[in-house]
């Protein structure tokens, strides 16, 4: 006969099984809702990489008539849409989704990544042909990473263009 005060080993495994399964439940619940945001993230990433494309795309027809080789800073038309604060790797979809291709990135660096890279900043070029006004570009924006959200977030966007134009 068993010790009225002293819990059965049936109710010890039933308690444990029910301690696993909330766990089991919590994880999937957070799981669900992380995933709800990912396609959020990416409507988001795709409407801002638009915005960034025709943003460098109106600071072409703003230069000169001719061959610009010196490169224009258009960081105060960009950084807008890149703030500072901006997660890390949304800034880089966003690039990504404008049309940009990576020279230095986290997006290109192979896996596991490497520590050194995490910590530096992101490269990204994009160069067009444009029939209207008729001419190409060359673009490039740099993601600063914030050091002290560690590396997390963006601290500061960079962007400059230069290019030929005909007409």
């Amino acid at each position: 006969m068993e010790d009225p005060g002293k819990p059965s080993r049936r109710a010890i495994a039933a308690g444990v099984a029910a301690l696993f399964g909330s766990v089991a439940l919590g994880a999937v619940a957070l799981r669900s809702a992380q995933g709800s945001r990912a396609p959020e993230r990416a409507v988001d990433a795709r409407a801002k990489g638009v915005k960034v494309l025709r943003t460098v795309e109106t600071a072409y027809k703003h230069l000169a008539v001719g061959a610009t080789s010196e490169w224009q800073d258009i960081s105060s038309l960009v950084s807008p849409l890149i703030p500072a604060g901006t997660p890390y790797d949304l800034a880089e979809d966003i690039l990504w989704h404008a049309g940009f291709g990576f020279t230095w990135s986290r997006r290109t660096a192979a896996k596991p990544m490497d520590e050194d890279l995490k910590r530096c900043p992101t490269i990204a070029v994009m160069s067009r042909w444009n029939l209207q006004p008729l001419g190409e570009f060359e673009a490039s924006v740099t993601l600063v990473p914030n050091r002290l959200a560690k590396f997390d977030t963006v601290e500061q966007t960079c962007a400059v263009i230069r290019g030929v134009r005909w007409t």
